[in-house]
């Protein structure tokens, strides 16, 4: 079961940095960047992101689906199980960021 918490929340930062590619291209679109998505008008970068995200949230999804052959008290004691221990992991990093942006203000 540790590792559904570790995959999923692998898999929640790989969404984000899919989400974060495309913000970016925006709201910095001069910025140099090591690497270019061609494409014209973003077009590209929205194939590319949109995949990811698309495929990133479709793996979340099936996670979330119980294992065959495995006793895990219900489907939704699974799926609390998993979400209770994605909150519990995800908690340090957000923690540590908050703290690390009231410091700078």
């Amino acid at each position: 079961k540790f590792w559904h918490f570790l995959g999923i929340v692998w898999l929640l930062m790989y969404l984000m940095m899919f989400i974060s590619a495309i913000y970016l291209r925006y709201k910095k679109p001069h910025h140099p960047r090591l690497f270019k998505i061609p494409g014209k008008n973003n077009a590209g970068m929205w194939l590319v992101a949109g995949a990811g995200i698309i495929g990133t949230t479709v793996t979340i999804c099936v996670g979330f689906l119980p294992p065959d052959g495995i006793n895990v008290g219900g489907h939704l004691r699974y799926d609390l199980l998993l979400l209770g221990g994605i909150f519990v992991m995800s908690l340090p990093p957000l923690l540590s960021y908050y703290r690390l942006r009231k410091a700078r203000l």
